[in-house]
């Protein structure tokens, strides 16, 4: 497997294994650098211009593969959901996952956090990714305070996950003190569209 170091604390890789690297102590984000198939990048256009709900469900190991065709008009998109539902369960040890795929059409989180769960999975399967600071480049101190010019200390160095790239996400949760810091990406001023998948395991945020 080829990947290299993208900051102290972030793995990048172009094979789905580099995500096994977010079980190594000091390391809060593992990004898998895939390009999207034509048949997902038609099926995300689709899914964007067709105005349909969120989909929202639950999942146990070896379940997503069996429920998702049943609600995805794109056979390529279901089953590459229900691959990166197994690869986070597997990783995260859960027993069951909550799935989340929705179609943004706001700045969904604008200022620099941590979120406050374990492992999260994100992928942004139209529009730009998630952004995100290495540590060398954020002062933690001023999180919270809703001002992200303290807490970027070098707006050049702002990372983004780039379209279909699949990252796990560590919080605060996982590891207190050093969750992976991240926003969504400014969209609405340029009215831009993403379409986000989002996996986290059930706890105080998602309900049972």
């Amino acid at each position: 497997m080829t990947q290299h170091q993208a900051a102290p604390q972030a793995l990048l890789g172009p094979a789905p294994a580099v995500l096994e690297g977010i079980r190594h102590p000091g390391v809060n984000l593992a990004v898998w650098t895939r390009s999207l198939s034509p048949c997902l990048r038609l099926a995300a256009a689709q899914r964007i211009d067709g105005g349909v709900a969120p989909l929202c469900l639950y999942v146990e190991p070896g379940e997503a593969a069996g429920r998702l065709p049943d609600l995805l008009p794109s056979a390529a998109l279901a089953a590459d959901i229900a691959y990166l539902a197994e690869q986070f369960l597997r990783i995260s040890g859960s027993p069951r996952a909550h799935v989340d795929l929705e179609v943004l059409h706001h700045d969904a989180c604008r200022y620099f956090h941590v979120d406050q769960v374990g492992l999260r999975l994100l992928c942004s399967y139209a529009g730009p990714g998630t952004e995100w600071l290495s540590e060398d480049n954020l002062n933690r101190a001023a999180l919270g305070t809703g001002n992200n010019a303290a807490v970027i200390r070098d707006p050049h160095r702002v990372h983004r996950l780039e379209t279909g790239w699949a990252g796990l996400f560590r919080g605060e949760a996982a590891a207190p003190g050093r969750g992976i810091v991240h926003r969504s990406p400014p969209i609405r001023q340029n009215g831009e569209r993403r379409l986000l998948l989002r996996i986290d395991v059930p706890g105080p945020h998602i309900p049972e």
